[in-house]
């Protein structure tokens, strides 16, 4: 990943993004999210986004963090540094769970897999590598 400065269209690998609750059945389930979709290079921005900024102090629902990847190169999206190493990604984009961590105290942990049209079945291997080896601070 190359840092860039100010809004541009970048190749990356992993980004992150925090969410305020999660739907009980969520997991395993592929969804297509008609708008933009703000994520970040950086999972410390997605953490305090899920558990720590004020407006989701008064839901008591368990939060989320996603670890998502693009199912094929070549997929884009508009990196814009704002402290928050935001990467904006295309709207009508399809997120398919595809594996979780379960120890995280304070939120939970999803493998994501973003795609602009059918979504893989089966986790990459080079995903998967970073997955298995992936540990957070909680």
């Amino acid at each position: 990943m190359v840092p860039f400065r100010g809004a541009q269209t970048c190749d990356f690998r992993i980004l992150y993004r925090g969410l305020g609750y999660l739907p009980p059945d969520y997991f395993g389930a592929s969804e297509t999210d008609k708008g933009y979709v703000s994520t970040s290079v950086s999972f410390k921005v997605a953490r305090y986004f899920a558990i720590e900024i004020n407006d989701n102090a008064v839901t008591s629902s368990r939060k989320a963090v996603f670890a998502i990847y693009l199912n094929r190169s070549g997929e884009k999206g508009i990196l814009i540094d704002q402290k928050e190493d935001e990467v904006i990604l295309k709207h009508c984009m399809n997120f398919k769970i595809m594996a979780k961590k379960d120890n995280a105290r304070k939120y939970d942990l999803y493998l994501v897999q973003a795609c602009s049209e059918n979504c893989a079945t089966s986790v990459r291997s080079d995903v998967a590598d970073f997955w298995a080896n992936f540990n957070m601070q909680d």
